[in-house]
């Protein structure tokens, strides 16, 4: 070969390879470097990020990602809500990469002192958008003693249980809720003579209740998990005023005060004028279900026509005695307000 063609020649196959090899690499380090810089999130702060095509790629699903670094002491509770137009979720890791939790809301607390990685991932490889993200310090009750009348929070360890002391001063009617969002609740109530309750999903979907007649003395309430989990939840004790052995022969107008304990509740009804008469059951725990019976077959009943999950008799009457039954739909127990009265 001709010496001065070879040199030309050999000068442009090195350039060639020269940038073969360089423009990759300096693809992918500008694509590591765009994701490789968290940002600092404190608690109580409130940020704002947007997702675009230009953002940290997931290469094993084609969506796009922001990191925030956070450090945290032993013990440290938060919630941290995603909100905005953005369609993603969130993920939480400790220093050696490990998942701990994900989900949107994210409930937490640190486990050790350290530093943790909040990644923001949009959930398609198509979601992007502005999204703000507000960190908030969970108050966790630090008194294992449960109080009539209020809520307390607290947090339940992986494959755990904790106990909660309520001290019932007066013989009645009581109500023990349990709610979490992150776990699928259960819990025990043992107390005075061997008394013993336990519920999973008597409340609000997957929600725990325990409604009864209670004696004075000291209960303990042991919250855990039906399957294994960990998160944030709230107890709550209410006190019903309900005068116990009430006349079950009602005349209107009246109002009263229920406790549903067994599969239903029957009055007497009187009715000493004809009208058009408007009768509710009214609960803040209860599916609420009317049925009202009287003479010639007379039949009327209601399961949702009041507010929420109430049930509402509007109906005309005539003179005489009808039997009313009220009940909850689904079997459930709990308080409930009974009202009769003529339009």
């Amino acid at each position: 070969m001709n010496q001065k063609l070879f040199i030309p020649l050999l000068i442009c196959c090195a350039l060639v390879l020269t940038a073969c090899q360089s423009t990759p690499q300096a693809s992918a380090a500008s694509r590591v470097v765009a994701g490789s810089q968290p940002v600092s999130l404190q608690p109580g702060q409130r940020v704002r990020g947007e997702l675009t095509s230009a953002s940290a790629l997931n290469y094993k699903d084609g969506s796009r990602y922001a990191l925030y670094r956070i450090n945290l002491q032993q013990g440290d509770a938060f919630r941290i809500e995603l909100s905005g137009s953005l369609e993603g979720t969130l993920a939480l890791y400790n220093d050696l990469n490990e998942l701990l939790i994900s989900g949107s809301p994210l409930h937490f607390q640190a486990p050790e002192r350290g530093r943790y990685l909040l990644a923001v991932s949009g959930k398609q490889s198509n979601s992007f958008g502005p999204f703000n993200l507000l960190m908030t310090p969970l108050e966790l009750s630090s008194n294992p003693s449960l109080v009539v009348g209020e809520a307390a929070s607290g947090w339940l360890e992986m494959n755990g249980f904790r106990s909660h002391t309520l001290q019932i001063s007066e013989r009645g009617y009581y109500q023990i809720d349990l709610r979490s969002s992150d776990f699928d609740t259960l819990m025990l109530v043992t107390g005075p003579g061997g008394y013993r309750a336990e519920d999973d999903d008597g409340g609000d979907q997957t929600n725990s209740r325990i409604g009864d007649l209670l004696q004075p003395g000291e209960y303990q309430v042991r919250v855990s998990a039906f399957e294994t989990a960990s998160g944030l939840y709230t107890l709550e004790v209410q006190a019903f005023d309900i005068r116990e052995g009430a006349d079950l022969e009602l005349r209107a107008p009246v109002q009263l005060s229920g406790w549903m304990r067994q599969q239903q509740d029957v009055y007497r009804l009187h009715i000493e004028q004809a009208g058009e008469y408007l009768i509710e059951m009214q609960s803040a725990v209860l599916d609420s279900f009317l049925l009202l019976e009287g003479a010639n077959h007379f039949r009327v009943e209601d399961d949702d026509s009041g507010e929420n999950l109430d049930a509402r008799l509007l109906v005309r009457l005539e003179p005489g005695e009808y039997r009313l039954t009220a009940r909850d739909y689904n079997g459930g127990s709990g308080g409930y307000q009974l009202i009769v009265q003529q339009r």
